[in-house]
């Protein structure tokens, strides 16, 4: 599954990140940020809800997030959305999400630095931000290994609805 989500997700992250400078990004954010709301209150209301993990959904997956995180560098809430809905055992979708996320991330950096989108200011926040990332897993993996995997899933759809809901705002006030 990380190959399938993973492969399509890098390739599009690079297109994504080379249009970063010609795309609109507001637009996207709310039309972004609506769809995953509605996808979550969906989910959250009607639990059987899945996504088949077929490969074309996957594929479909890995490109959508991939290009989203390229373009708006919020890719993220797509993987999650898609992978939360695949009914993945709680360990899974986070080993999975995990994987897939260090993989973009290290495909969009060096497109970033190539185009001068992440400034020398910023460099001292990359250990910082691995170190918390670190930490954060530890802390995680602690939180998970005693949440019921019911109570899993509705966490994860509450994130995404509040995420959602931040992107809409923070797209509109600006």
């Amino acid at each position: 599954m990380i190959i399938l989500f993973g492969l399509p997700s890098i390739i599009l992250t690079i297109i994504g990140a080379y249009l970063v400078i010609f795309i609109p990004q507001l637009l996207l954010q709310i039309f972004l940020g609506i769809f995953l709301l509605v996808f979550a209150i969906y989910s959250l209301l009607s639990p059987e809800f899945t996504i088949h993990p077929t490969k074309l959904n996957t594929m479909i997956g890995g490109s959508l997030s991939g290009f989203l995180q390229g373009l708006l560098g919020i890719g993220g809430a797509i993987r999650g959305a898609f992978l939360i809905s695949y009914n993945l055992d709680k360990v899974v979708y986070i080993a999975t999400i995990s994987a897939i996320a260090v993989i973009i991330d290290a495909a969009r950096i060096p497109v970033y630095f190539s185009n001068n989108l992440l400034g020398p200011q910023y460099y001292y926040y990359i250990p910082v931000l691995i170190i918390i990332g670190i930490m954060g897993s530890y802390i995680g993996k602690r939180i998970v290994n005693i949440t019921p995997q019911k109570f899993f899933k509705k966490i994860v759809l509450i994130a995404i609805a509040i995420a959602s809901l931040l992107l809409i705002y923070q797209s509109l006030v600006g």
